[in-house]
Parts: structure tokens; C-alpha cells; sequence
């Protein structure tokens, strides 16, 4: 019997190596990554809603300047660095 234009025997060699291909080339754990997101707003600590820029220093804190001022977030409280009335926002 005809498979394709192949014998039985190579059609089903054939569909076995496939299989066994995608079984080698399949995503390992090292390979799948997750991803988390939060977002934070103003409900929050963040100054305002409105980021202007992010930097990451070397103590692993992240500050963020906003159109409300320059905030420091350590990944569980934020620290705000205010501007004042006179410098309506901030830039880095």
C-alpha cells in the first residue's frame, strides 16, 4: 500500500524521525522565560503617572523622574526626591 507516494515501511520512518526531531528541538526550561510585570501609579508612591526616564544605580535602586518629581523605588517602598513649585519636572 501506497503513502504518499512512499511504502508503508519509509512513510512511517519518515513520520518517526519527524517526531523524534521535534522532540530534540523542543524548548528546554533554560529556554522558556517568564515574564512579570507590576504597574505602579501614583495610587502607589510613584510621583506622577507620567515617566520621563529610569536609571538603576549600583545599590540595585531604581529611580524614576517624573512630571511630580525624581522617585526611588527599592522594589518595595518609594522614596520621593520632589522638585518644588519652581521646576515643574525633571529629566535624567
Amino acid at each position: 500500500m501506497d503513502f504518499v507516494g512512499l511504502p508503508k515501511s519509509q512513510y512511517l520512518k519518515r513520520i518517526l524521525i519527524l517526531m523524534g526531531l521535534l522532540v530534540l528541538l523542543r524548548p528546554t526550561d533554560s529556554q522558556a522565560f517568564l515574564y512579570l510585570f507590576q504597574h505602579y501609579t501614583e495610587q502607589v508612591g510613584l510621583a506622577n503617572n507620567a515617566v520621563n526616564g529610569m536609571a538603576q544605580d549600583q545599590e540595585g535602586m531604581v529611580w524614576f523622574s517624573t512630571r511630580g518629581g525624581v522617585v526611588r523605588f527599592d522594589g518595595q517602598d518609594w522614596v520621593p526626591h520632589g522638585l518644588g513649585q519652581d521646576r515643574p519636572s525633571s529629566q535624567f
